[in-house]
């Protein structure tokens, strides 16, 4: 006679990641250090992140974990939208006022982008990346 119980059975397991994960904690990763970084180089010292925007950014990373442990779709896109975007236009925009600062003070060579808002971009890129990717191609 048969067992009907569902220990006899395999059951199905439920995925934790999915195929945007690991690009979406690496994106989070660059935008969380390089919310820590300095963003600013001077020659009379370093502007960190954290001093500004930074903490925007560092909250926006922690948003991108979570949305990288969540099995869906559709939760994957909209957590690398919602974070890559403003993330994106807070690097345009303090570069932008940076290059303003530089040009207006005539600080060439004094004053240059920090190894924080270069990876804090690149972040966003990797996160924008991430959500195109998985819209084109569904898992």
């Amino acid at each position: 006679m048969s067992s009907t119980s569902s220990a006899s059975r395999p059951t199905a397991r439920r995925r934790i990641l999915h195929p945007g994960s690991t690009m979406m904690i690496v994106g989070a990763l660059c935008v969380l250090i390089g919310s820590l970084l300095p963003w600013v180089r001077t020659a009379a010292g370093n502007l960190p992140g954290y001093g500004g925007a930074g903490v925007l950014t560092a909250a926006l990373a922690m948003l991108l974990f979570s949305g990288a442990v969540i099995p869906h779709r559709i939760s994957a896109i909209v957590h690398c939208v919602v974070v890559g975007l403003p993330v994106a236009v807070i690097v345009a925009w303090q570069s932008v006022r940076l290059g303003h600062t530089v040009a207006t003070t005539d600080a060439w060579w004094h004053v240059w982008a920090g190894e924080g808002l270069v990876l804090v971009g690149a972040g966003a890129v990797v996160v924008l990346a991430t959500a195109w990717r998985l819209y084109r191609n569904p898992f």
